[in-house]
């Protein structure tokens, strides 16, 4: 650091991002570096005035916009026409999200708008096109569905605030204590929320059970696999909570007053509308470094699970590594395109 002040004239910082880390252990990471370097630097950047804020407060900083070429994306009626029908969507309004599923990219604001022009139009999909879920086993649609009832986990959780993310998800279960009754659940249908299909879960419940007594849910276990869904369900959620629908679906950005699509999978495990599965069938999973790579193609290549959901997190410097490992692990399992793909 000595040297750099006396033999590089010119020392620049750039904030790219409005928070520390993605996860606790990068958050302490830049957390104990950062002042280090900011009083190594003597120049500031920024890509936006969120994160001019968060890393240098009112000082003096340039805001240089990140910028793509255009010509890339100039429209090409041809190539749109060509695309459309080799993926078999000619009269489809499509709404398309491209990039890995992450606070910043505000995914759950995309799929609340796209709920609600669902509603007005059938005709409407919503792609991501990034990281995400994959199946990577045979599956039977009674993995999802089952005499017409969603297949999922009841299992107890604990809110651990953190930003405006974390606000929704109270917003969320505050709704549901107005309408029901914690105890009452858990005493009018045990075999939903004490299930011998995953011990681990059950003993979770019964755990946060007896630490929060009290007749309010402080929590349920959210999952990051694929949740199935029936429209009737979003329906009349959405009929009863309308006026706070509207009003989040007309946020441009995520707001704290906010509520989501995951109140729809709370209210409809408190009524009990769903068939028990064990959460074992998927996994989430994160790339953070070499270890985890490894652990992922073992998971995909052996088929260990149905569903892995894989996050991106990754920041070192062997990303085409990464993925060709992660590639050619899919290629184990799937050594031939698709439909969607030929």
């Amino acid at each position: 650091m000595f040297m750099s002040k006396r033999y590089v004239p010119v020392r620049i910082l750039h904030s790219h991002n409005s928070k520390f880390g993605e996860s606790k252990a990068k958050a302490l990471r830049d957390a104990l570096c950062f002042p280090l370097l900011r009083s190594t630097a003597n120049e500031f950047a920024a890509c936006s005035e969120k994160a001019a804020k968060k890393y240098f407060g009112n000082n003096c900083c340039e805001l240089i916009p990140k910028m793509i070429s255009s010509d890339e994306f100039v429209f090409d009626r041809r190539k749109r026409e060509r695309l459309r029908k080799a993926k078999g969507i000619d009269d489809k309004i499509i709404i398309a999200t491209v990039g890995r599923i992450c606070y910043q990219k505000n995914p759950f604001f995309a799929l609340d708008v796209f709920d609600r022009l669902a509603d007005r139009n059938s005709k409407v999909e919503y792609w991501w096109i990034g990281s995400g879920m994959f199946l990577i086993a045979p599956i039977e649609p009674t993995t999802f569905f089952r005499n017409g009832m969603p297949c999922d986990y009841a299992v107890l959780g604990a809110l651990l605030p953190r930003g405006v993310f974390w606000h929704i998800t109270v917003n969320n279960m505050s709704l549901i204590n107005k309408n029901f009754s914690k105890n009452a659940c858990l005493k009018q249908h045990p075999e939903k929320w004490y299930s011998l299909k995953d011990i681990r879960s059950t003993a979770r419940t019964i755990l946060l059970s007896l630490a929060y007594p009290w007749d309010i849910f402080v929590g349920i276990k959210d999952y990051h696999i694929a949740v199935p869904h029936r429209k009737s369900d979003f329906t009349a959620v959405w009929e009863r909570f309308s006026e706070r629908m509207n009003e989040t679906v007309h946020h441009r950005f995520r707001s704290s007053d906010d509520i989501s699509h995951w109140l729809v999978r709370y209210w409809r495990i408190a009524e009990v509308n769903f068939f028990t599965k064990s959460q074992k069938y998927g996994i989430y999973t994160s790339i953070e470094d070499e270890n985890s790579v490894s652990r992922i193609t073992d998971i995909i290549s052996r088929q260990k699970k149905k569903e892995i959901c894989i996050n991106d997190t990754y920041h070192g410097n062997e990303f085409e590594k990464v993925r060709a490992s992660i590639t050619d692990a899919f290629n184990v399992i799937l050594p031939e395109p698709s439909s969607f793909e030929k």
